[in-house]
C-alpha cells in the first residue's frame, strides 16, 4: 500500500468484493474497539 487511504477506507471500498469471492472478513480496531472483533490476545495463554 502505498499510505494515502485513509484508515478503514481500504475495508469498505473492498470489503463487500471479497465477501462476494467467499473471504470470510475480520477487522481488528484498535482505535474504535465497539467495532472491532474483540480479539484477546491474552486468551491463549489463559
Amino acid at each position: 500500500l502505498d499510505g494515502t487511504a485513509l484508515k478503514g477506507s481500504i475495508v469498505i471500498e473492498c470489503g463487500n468484493a471479497l465477501l462476494h469471492f467467499g473471504y470470510d472478513i475480520k477487522i481488528f480496531n484498535t482505535i474504535n474497539f465497539k467495532k472491532s472483533m474483540h480479539y484477546n490476545p491474552f486468551a491463549l495463554y489463559s
